[in-house]
C-alpha cells in the first residue's frame, strides 16, 4: 500500500500548526470549553441566562486565553451556578466534589483538571470513554487521579438529571443525600468507574512499551476492555439493550485513537536498526526507531548562461599562394 499521499498530507497539516501553533492551541482550548458548556447547558440547562448560546460563546472566546486549567476552574463553576437553579443543596454537594477532586488530583500533581467537567460532558453525549483515550496517550500515570474524579462527579450528575422531575416536584421531595446514598450503593457506579480506570491504565502502559504500533496497540487493548467491562454490566444489571450504543461509541473511540496515532505518531517499524557499543563499565544495546519521511525529491539545477559564438578558425592557404603573397 502506498502511503506516501497520508504522510505528504500529514506534513502539510503539520506545517499549518507549526506556523500558528500558539492560535491553534487557543482555537482549542476554546473549542473544547464551548463543547462542554454546550453539554452542560443542554442537559443541565436549570438557568436561562447562563443557557444564553451569547453567554456560552462569549465564556469559551475567554477560556483561549486562559490556561487549561483556570479554564477547567471556570467549568466547574458554571455547573455548579447552573445547579444552583435546580437546587441549593444539590449545587453544594457538586461543589464539595468539585473542590475534594482538586485537592485530590493536586496532590499527585496531575495536570488534566478538565476531566473533572469534561467527562460529565462526554458522558451526557454517551462518549465518555474519550476521557482515558486522550489521557492515557498524552498523560502520565498520575492523572487516573482525574479520571477517578471526573467520573464520580459524571455518574453523579447523571443521577441528578434522571431525578430532576422530583428534584422539581414539591411532592415527592428528594435530597442530594439520597442520591449520594443512591450512587454508591449502585453497582453500575463501579463497573464504569472501573471501566474508565482499567481502560486508562492499560493505555498508559502499553502506549510506552518497546513494540511497534504500541499506540495503536494501546487504543485496540484499551477499548475492548472496556467494552467488555460495561458488557459484563450491562447483561447482569443494567439492560442488554444498551449494549448497541456502547458498540458504537467504542467503535468511535477506536476511531479517534487512530486519528490521533496518525497525526501524531511517525515511527517507521519497517526500518528497525539495533545498535551496540560499550565503554569501561557497561555493554549498551540501542534500538532505533527511524521517524517516518518523505524522501526529498532530487532536483537538478541547470544554470544557463550567454555565451559567446566560438570564431571559426580562417582556412590555411596553400604553399604557392603563402609564396606569392611574401614576395
Amino acid at each position: 500500500m502506498n502511503t506516501t499521499p497520508l504522510v505528504s498530507f500529514r506534513s502539510h497539516i503539520r506545517n499549518l500548526i507549526r506556523k500558528g501553533e500558539n492560535i491553534w492551541r487557543r482555537l482549542l482550548r476554546g473549542g473544547a470549553m464551548f463543547f462542554c458548556l454546550w453539554a452542560v447547558s443542554t442537559y443541565f440547562g436549570y438557568s436561562d441566562f447562563l443557557s444564553n448560546n451569547w453567554i456560552i460563546v462569549g465564556v469559551s472566546l475567554v477560556c483561549c486565553f486562559l490556561p487549561m486549567s483556570a479554564g477547567a476552574l471556570v467549568l466547574g463553576v458554571y455547573i455548579v451556578l447552573q445547579l444552583l437553579s435546580l437546587a441549593m443543596d444539590i449545587a453544594g454537594t457538586v461543589l464539595l466534589l468539585f473542590a475534594l477532586a482538586y485537592i485530590f488530583a493536586g496532590s499527585y500533581q496531575a495536570k488534566h483538571f478538565l476531566h473533572f467537567g469534561g467527562i460529565a460532558a462526554l458522558y451526557q453525549v454517551h462518549i465518555p470513554f474519550l476521557a482515558p483515550l486522550w489521557g492515557g496517550l498524552f498523560g502520565g500515570m498520575q492523572e487516573v487521579c482525574t479520571i477517578i474524579a471526573g467520573s464520580t462527579i459524571s455518574y453523579y450528575l447523571k443521577l441528578v438529571r434522571d431525578a430532576s422531575p422530583q428534584l422539581l416536584s414539591t411532592d415527592e421531595p428528594i435530597s442530594s443525600l439520597n442520591i449520594l446514598q443512591g450512587m454508591f450503593s449502585n453497582p453500575m457506579f463501579y463497573i464504569f468507574l472501573t471501566a474508565m480506570i482499567t481502560m486508562f491504565v492499560i493505555i498508559s502502559f502499553v502506549r510506552n512499551l518497546s513494540i511497534p504500533h504500541s499506540w495503536l496497540v494501546a487504543v485496540f487493548v484499551g477499548t475492548l476492555a472496556e467494552f467488555v467491562i460495561m458488557t459484563g454490566g450491562y447483561i447482569f444489571i443494567d439492560g442488554r439493550e444498551r449494549i448497541p450504543e456502547l458498540a458504537i461509541t467504542s467503535l468511535i473511540v477506536l476511531a479517534v485513537g487512530a486519528v490521533l496515532y496518525f497525526i501524531f505518531q511517525d515511527l517507521d517499524y519497517a526500518r528497525i536498526e539495533r545498535v551496540q557499543f560499550e565503554d569501561d563499565d557497561y555493554y549498551y544495546y540501542v534500538k532505533a526507531v527511524p521517524k517516518i519521511r518523505l524522501a526529498m525529491e532530487d532536483k537538478q539545477v541547470v544554470n544557463i548562461t550567454a555565451e559567446e559564438p566560438e570564431q571559426e578558425p580562417e582556412p590555411e592557404q596553400p604553399d604557392e599562394e603563402r609564396s606569392t603573397s611574401e614576395e
